[in-house]
């Protein structure tokens, strides 16, 4: 069984250089060889901007080369007023997905990931058990007060002695095979704004999400915009309660502010008001048919 780790990505070169160290030095990832790959799914960094991106994936392709999957979606940036920060997650991942991909298995990641060491040895085992599981470890936030690099310089013990473990919510690293993000036709491509694309997903595929409201109601009440028709796919949503196998969320990435800084920019950005001025002027079938990819597999 074969799987592709999808990491959602825009122009940080310095957080994914760290990223890679994570990843390749203190994981299992590479013990899977040719079964794994690593799919960087690009929402759309500036052409003028790539380079920095492509350098950082020359530099550890050594180790093993990834795919970058970059979507050009300046025009649907421009569209938007200059103070929305637009994410294009849904429809970047779905062309590294649905259109690029060719894995048995799906798991989803963001740049703050901090994964365990047998991490995807855990998820893979549970996912030859039972084919129709949806997979979400027991989410922490991870809170380093002694400098940005600590995560990818010492070994993931020292790291988490270091730093301030709190319960979190999301779903940023959750695994599903591929067979059914296609069977529902992917992620809603209307969630252009920041957030909750992840979630809207989950609720489809299982009737839950990660926040305990049922996920029909949620969808009614999203934004007082009902979302219809209501889908719940059928899946089993799994938190597995195991101390040597969670997710890990690090707010010292970023490389750029300070995360909390970055918080309150989000929470002005992103009112439920602004969801469904946004959504008013989204079209989503004309957005994908006019969006063009790029898939690079040499550096």
């Amino acid at each position: 069984m074969t799987f592709d780790l999808v990491l959602i990505y825009h122009d940080n070169p310095v957080a994914l250089d760290r990223f890679f160290a994570r990843l390749y030095q203190q994981t299992d990832f590479l013990s899977f060889g040719d079964r794994a790959n690593f799919l960087i799914c690009d929402t759309g960094t500036p052409r003028e901007k790539l380079t920095a991106t492509l350098e950082v994936c020359r530099r550890w392709q050594s180790r093993k080369r990834p795919i970058l999957v970059r979507a050009e979606t300046t025009a649907i940036r421009q569209s938007f007023p200059p103070d929305v920060d637009v994410r294009t997650v849904p429809l970047a991942a779905n062309i590294a997905v649905l259109d690029v991909s060719k894995a048995d298995v799906v798991v989803h990641a963001i740049l703050s990931n901090l994964f365990v060491p047998a991490y995807f040895t855990e998820v893979m085992a549970l996912h030859a058990q039972d084919p129709r599981l949806f997979v979400q470890p027991f989410q922490y936030r991870l809170v380093i007060a002694d400098g940005q690099d600590s995560d990818t310089v010492r070994p993931l013990g020292e790291t988490l002695a270091a730093g301030k473990m709190e319960p979190a919510g999301g779903l940023p690293d959750f695994s599903v095979r591929r067979e059914h993000i296609a069977a529902i036709g992917g992620w809603d491509e209307e969630f252009l704004p920041w957030g909750m694309c992840d979630i809207d997903l989950c609720s489809r595929l299982t009737g839950k999400i990660d926040l305990g409201v049922p996920a029909e109601q949620w969808h009614q009440g999203w934004c007082g915009r009902p979302k219809e028709p209501y889908q719940n796919y059928g899946l089993t949503f799994v938190r597995p309660l195991k101390p040597d196998f969670c997710s890990l969320i690090s707010h010292e990435y970023i490389g750029r502010a300070p995360q909390n800084s970055i918080g309150r920019q989000n929470a002005l950005r992103f009112t439920l008001k602004r969801y469904v001025d946004m959504w008013s002027v989204v079209q989503r079938n004309a957005i994908r048919r006019s969006v063009n990819y790029e898939v690079y597999r040499e550096f």
